[in-house]
């Protein structure tokens, strides 16, 4: 996801392609002060070293853990710029291989930097601009170390060793396949000979073609000084630089097309977030309603459902004492029936038993006792009729007063509802005697 660390990361890596320029004029300008155009470049070269110096406390971060001999010089901007110092001190006592090796052993660092900044940065979504970048910043190190050769080689009658040879070919050619490895990934990216580069009314492309014509057929021969030309080294200078100065242009529009297009994904990026969050609050607050509703809704439920119990329970009370109601006024088969909404036709049976009771003399006796105390008396006897009809299964059919009306035979076998009534009449003589 692009982030404003991932905007950071390319400025960083912009202005190490920045650094990269400077120690590049300051180990060119160096390598041409100990050549025989020595005394003319030492003011260029003071101004370079503040220049360097300047840009270098300028930068915003400073990735010293980058090194991977952790050197002392790389850990911080202080280090960097002391060390640079002590070196550019002992400049007259140095050699031409030796600024070679000093300043592109602290630019290959600096190299690293910014490739290592840009992966560990991620920009999955521009990384074509990004290695076409990468690439020229590679490729004007290449031209550089050309540079600095090719005017010592001019400037002092051919190489010293044939080693600087080897290391002008190797640059040479290096920075010809970073440049066409960058044509293959920009657009931006256009040969230089399109740019119609001119120094003086004349095409730099040619120029330097023919310098380059010259050095590869005549860089294997033994130095010679009387061969040396200051004003040959000077045109020659001039116009690798213009090179140089087209390609940090060029570097330049890579890295603001690059800083364009992630500011650009950026603002995309957080207005999608805003979208998103927007989103989320709005489902958040719908969740909110709708868990509020349910528990709302299943609180409901839970009442009505207690309610819905109570009711039930209260029902069931009230059924019993409707069927204990009914089943004393008819019998309980045809009590079932009647709840099932079945028809009661009229039914046959062959023998029948009825009962009928009354108490002795209850005439003289409701008027000997009170009212309550009649009641008493006739409730405590039915209900133990009741009681017995119960334990016989019998059936009552009402009580009049002191009148009890019993019926067998009609939902038994004949020989039960007979020992039945037989047994009831000598129970409810011996539990009248008892009262």
């Amino acid at each position: 996801m692009i982030s404003f660390q991932s905007i950071d990361a390319l400025a960083f890596s912009i202005a190490v392609g920045k650094l990269i320029h400077h120690l590049q004029n300051e180990r060119d300008l160096s390598m041409l002060y100990l050549s025989a155009l020595g005394p003319e470049t030492k003011s260029f070269l003071l101004q370079e070293y503040a220049i360097t110096d300047q840009f270098i406390e300028n930068l915003r971060m400073w990735p010293g853990n980058l090194d991977r001999y952790d050197r002392e010089e790389f850990r911080s901007k202080r280090q960097m710029i002391t060390h640079l110092g002590r070196h550019r001190q002992s400049l007259d006592g140095s050699t031409i291989d030796e600024e070679h090796i000093f300043y592109s052993s602290i630019i290959d660092i600096v190299v690293h930097w910014g490739y290592k900044t840009i992966n560990e940065s991620k920009f999955a979504t521009i990384w074509k601009s990004l290695v076409a970048f990468q690439k020229i910043t590679v490729a004007k190190e290449n031209i550089g170390v050309e540079r600095a050769f090719g005017t010592m080689f001019f400037a002092r009658g051919g190489f010293e060793t044939h080693t600087q040879y080897e290391i002008y070919n190797i640059n040479r050619f290096g920075f010809i396949e970073n440049y066409e490895s960058a044509r293959l990934y920009s657009p931006y990216v256009d040969y230089l000979e399109s740019h119609e580069l001119l120094t003086f009314g004349f095409n730099v492309s040619a120029i330097i073609k023919q310098f380059r014509y010259e050095i590869m057929a005549f860089g294997e021969e033994d130095r010679d000084p009387r061969k040396a030309d200051l004003q040959r080294a000077r045109w020659h200078y001039d116009n690798v630089t213009k090179y140089l100065d087209t390609l940090l242009d060029l570097q330049r529009t890579l890295g603001q097309i690059c800083m364009t297009n992630l500011t650009s994904l950026l603002e995309k990026s957080k207005t999608g977030v805003i979208i998103n969050s927007c989103l989320l609050v709005v489902v958040l607050l719908l969740c909110s309603f709708v868990i509020f509703s349910i528990e709302n809704l299943t609180s409901s439920i839970q009442r009505y459902a207690g309610i819905l119990v109570d009711r039930t329970k209260e029902l069931s009370v009230e059924k019993k004492r409707t069927d204990s109601l009914l089943y004393q006024m008819i019998p309980k088969p045809v009590a079932k029936k009647l709840k099932r909404n079945n028809s009661i036709n009229a039914e046959y049976f062959n023998s029948v038993t009825v009962f009928f009771s009354d108490i002795e003399g209850f005439s003289r006796i409701s008027l000997s006792l009170p009212p309550l105390r009649l009641v008493e008396l006739l409730n405590t006897l039915y209900g133990s009729i009741d009681s017995l009809v119960d334990q016989r299964n019998l059936y009552k059919v009402e009580t009049i007063n002191d009148s009890y009306m019993i019926v067998s035979g009609s939902e038994c076998p004949v020989l039960f509802w007979m020992v039945s009534v037989s047994i009831y009449k000598s129970d409810n003589i011996k539990s009248h005697r008892s009262k």
